[in-house]
């Protein structure tokens, strides 16, 4: 694309060309040429634009949501974390004690997450705990948290003394990053989503909270049977990710099928890449990186992938652009795909050819 400049350029040239006379930056023709190159020059921006906006694979923003629509593929929305808070006294009460619902705990810190009761809860005369539902105040994987994390009382509950989470809060994520979101529906442009097939129910899975990858296998034992198998942030679903998604999966699949939901199993790959580097550089310089790319890749890999020498020879390549020669041991190229299982990074070492 022709810049303001280039273009203010040509037309002077053109101006001279045509009447002989040189364009002078302040006359009335340099004003206009200058105007009117400025036009043009914006007019040749929205095109590009337009352009770049007709396309998933270069769309943003709005424009990438609206292909995705026509797909059926949205973007994943942030999400609260649950969980449970207890509330409790030192020494038990002779009456009920009400928790309010909307009442606020926090985690301690300068960054404190809040989060809030989702019901009413009652803590019976005699008895010094009760346990109620919460989320966290605010979307995102922030709101997610270790047992014993939450441990401030923020609303004052008369009768209460402290507050804690004695399980879990999970489910918190952020809104899906522009990049997998373009991938998802750069996906379904390639693999149309069609009631019944296999991205359709990949596409219901991943919409669940918890779970960044999915593949849906027929069963051949079982016909009319689809084994759906899912994973998540580094880990396998847990058991309410996996009833969630049995549950939306049901709501949404063709008549007859039969949907058998289970997490995927893991396979750690381990890689050992031997190099010979350019003179003048050490494996020190360059074995960091090339690890972190190798590991980065293979976290980026979906159930069901398979692991090819050659993407992994093609990732340390541009991480070590001072390697000469790499090889990979025999027993470590060509990791096939398996149904149900997803690639995970396991020992990766840099180390010299020889």
């Amino acid at each position: 694309m022709e810049t303001y400049e280039e273009i203010l350029k040509r037309m002077e040239a053109a101006y001279v060309e045509a009447g002989g006379s040189p364009v002078e930056s302040v006359s009335d023709i340099g004003l206009r040429l200058k105007v009117l190159a400025g036009e043009l020059y914006r007019a040749q921006c929205q095109a590009e634009w337009v352009l770049r906006q007709s396309f998933p694979e270069t769309a943003d923003g709005a424009q990438l949501e609206r292909h995705g629509a026509q797909r059926g593929v949205l973007r994943g929305e942030a999400q609260r974390a649950t969980g449970s808070i207890t509330f409790t006294r030192y020494l038990p009460i002779t009456f009920d004690l009400l928790v309010p619902k909307g009442t606020l705990c926090a985690a301690s810190g300068e960054e404190a997450v809040e989060y809030e009761t989702t019901e009413d809860a009652v803590l019976q005369a005699g008895t010094v705990a009760v346990t109620a539902p919460a989320r966290a105040v605010e979307p995102g994987a922030k709101g997610n948290a270790a047992e014993g994390y939450i441990n401030t009382l923020v609303t004052p509950v008369e009768g209460i003394q402290y507050a804690s989470n004695r399980v879990h809060f999970t489910g918190g994520c952020d809104e899906e990053d522009e990049a997998s979101y373009r991938a998802r529906v750069a996906a379904a442009y390639k693999s149309p989503v069609v009631m019944g097939n296999a991205a359709y129910y990949e596409e219901i899975a991943r919409e669940v909270p918890g779970v960044t990858s999915a593949q849906a296998v027929a069963d051949g034992a079982s016909p009319g049977t689809v084994n759906v198998y899912l994973w998540g942030e580094g880990s396998a679903p847990d058991a309410d990710t996996l009833a969630r998604a049995q549950a939306a999966l049901e709501s949404r699949k063709a008549v007859g099928a039969v949907l058998n939901v289970q997490a995927a199993k893991q396979k750690k790959v381990n890689l050992l890449l031997k190099v010979v580097l350019e003179d003048g550089f050490t494996f020190d310089d360059v074995a960091p990186a090339a690890e972190a790319a190798l590991k980065a890749f293979l976290q980026g890999k979906q159930v069901g992938d398979a692991v090819p020498a050659t993407q992994i020879l093609q990732v340390a390549m541009a991480a070590v652009p001072q390697a000469k020669r790499m090889e990979l041991p025999a027993s470590m190229s060509n990791i096939a795909a398996v149904a149900g299982t997803i690639p995970v990074p396991g020992a990766v070492t840099v180390g010299a050819l020889t």
